[in-house]
């Protein structure tokens, strides 16, 4: 076959593939439209605040801020920045929400006109050195445009602005647990400190008790038997402090790893927070949750999938490039359009072939979506429930200060009876320390039930993903 001939048939071939693969290649274009997203139904009832399709609307103002002050706690108030400064977990979530946007700037990147470039020269030199010799050099420039015909390139885009938007979220949602971490545990140093206090307190009581039937022996008018069950009751109460001592020291290695092993910027509290919590207004709405950053991350993921089905479908198309180059010879900038017709003719025809890995690979971008668009939902009904369970906690927890509050008041009545009719010889010791413990159990569960509340309260913080508004949004 001659030269001329075989140009002709191949002529023939680019042309038939451009025919045939070309018109096809256009009408499936026509199903590469992006698929819309629709928020999955929530349970009823709950409502949730609008987001545009950017991914980053957010209708509330962000979870982090100094939410901890309104408990009125100096230490506290210096305490929670140092650790958010110093927490290797937020100094984590913060490199990666970096990362998440430099590589959000690269997807941007995606389809952009790529230049490149190289330079070259080289020198003649007659071996015999005769005549004089010659040196040329040369430079070349190269410009490539890949067109997005079927939406692969702002696919990517879009993953990448939705994943840097995520970790965003991811950051702040760490910073809200860290913040209700360090609160926590700064409650239960202060509830650590107190217990043994009281403990101490009750050890008092109990020395003086011990003196007195110490006295009364003496004097013929106390027992051995009385004797050995005071014995007792100040040994279990010196084991109790012990246990005491042991849990504050777990508490204060706990604050140094929030702290990164760096040392407290404040001592240590004494007591818990003696105020009111603060109040939240009625009927608050269940859509609060909508503030949760780890919500809004798990929906921009979400989203994010989707658009990766997208991504997936677009990858089997072909893609077109254009191009062209620039010599440093003088010439004019090449023809921009390299043929992309014959480009798509030449690249079209195996990828279409593959039309059951291509449906395939699709579905199975289908099936990721929907265990995303599943585990959505749990996260959301778990966030319901965390809110509903924190807002009951609040109110049965307050009805039970009030009648342990009475209760003890009863107790420490009682026990002034005890101890008066014991010191007149009207009972025996077995009824007063009976009492006596009586009353350092229900200062106990005071306590507890202060740090109940507290504990409770900045779970609930952290469930609606920050302190409640004042007045709940219309």
């Amino acid at each position: 076959m001659t030269p001329s001939v075989h140009w002709q048939a191949s002529k023939r071939v680019r042309v038939f593939k451009i025919g045939i693969v070309f018109p096809i290649g256009l009408a499936l274009a026509g199903c590469l439209a992006p698929a819309g997203y629709q928020r999955p139904e929530v349970p009823s009832g709950l409502g949730w605040p609008a987001q545009n399709d950017s991914g980053g609307g957010k209708e509330y103002p962000a979870a982090t801020d100094r939410w901890w002050t309104a408990f009125g706690d100096p230490g506290l108030d210096a305490l929670v920045p140092a650790v958010l400064a110093a927490n290797n977990d937020v100094v984590a979530a913060s490199l990666r929400a970096r990362r998440a946007m430099l590589n959000a700037g690269l997807s941007a990147e995606a389809g952009a006109p790529k230049l490149s470039g190289g330079a070259g020269g080289t020198r003649r030199m007659p071996f015999d050195g005769s005549g004089p010799g010659g040196q040329s050099v040369q430079s070349n420039l190269a410009l490539s445009y890949e067109l997005d015909l079927w939406g692969k390139m702002a696919a990517i885009r879009d993953i990448g602005d939705l994943e840097a938007s995520a970790s965003a979220d991811d950051l702040e949602a760490a910073r809200l647990a860290v913040a209700a971490a360090t609160v926590s545990t700064w409650w239960q140093l202060a509830h650590a400190n107190q217990m043994l206090d009281s403990a101490n307190s009750g050890l008092a009581v109990a020395l003086r008790t011990r003196d007195i039937v110490e006295t009364m022996r003496a004097a013929g008018t106390a027992s051995d038997l009385e004797h050995f069950e005071m014995t007792q009751a100040l040994e279990a109460q010196r084991a109790s402090q012990e246990q005491l001592k042991r849990d504050r020291d777990v508490l204060r290695n706990r604050l140094v790893g929030l702290l990164n092993g760096k040392a407290s910027p404040v001592a240590e509290p004494k007591r818990l927070p003696q105020g009111k919590l603060p109040e939240l207004a009625p009927g608050l709405p269940a859509s609060l949750i909508g503030r949760r950053p780890d919500l809004r991350a798990a929906e921009t993921r979400l989203r994010a999938a989707l658009r990766r089905t997208d991504e997936k479908r677009a990858s089997f198309y072909p893609p077109i490039s254009l191009t062209g180059n620039l010599g440093a010879g003088g010439k004019e900038l090449a023809e921009l359009v390299a043929n992309p017709i014959a480009t798509l003719g030449a690249n079209a025809v195996l990828p279409f072939l593959n039309i059951r890995e291509m449906g395939l690979q699709i579905r199975v971008s289908d099936v990721q979506y929907e265990e995303a668009v599943s585990s959505f939902r749990g996260a959301m009904l778990t966030a319901l429930t965390e809110v509903s369970d924190g807002l009951s906690s609040r109110t049965y927890l307050a009805r039970q200060h009030q009648h342990l509050t009475r209760a003890l008041d009863a107790r420490k009545r009682a026990e002034a009876l005890y101890e008066t009719r014991f010191r007149a010889g009207a009972i025996a010791l077995r009824p007063l320390l009976d009492a006596q413990e009586g009353t350092r159990l229900a200062k106990d569960s005071l306590l507890n039930n202060q740090l109940a509340r507290l504990l409770n309260e900045a779970t609930l913080i952290r469930a609606l993903g920050g302190p409640p508004p004042p007045q709940a949004p219309p």
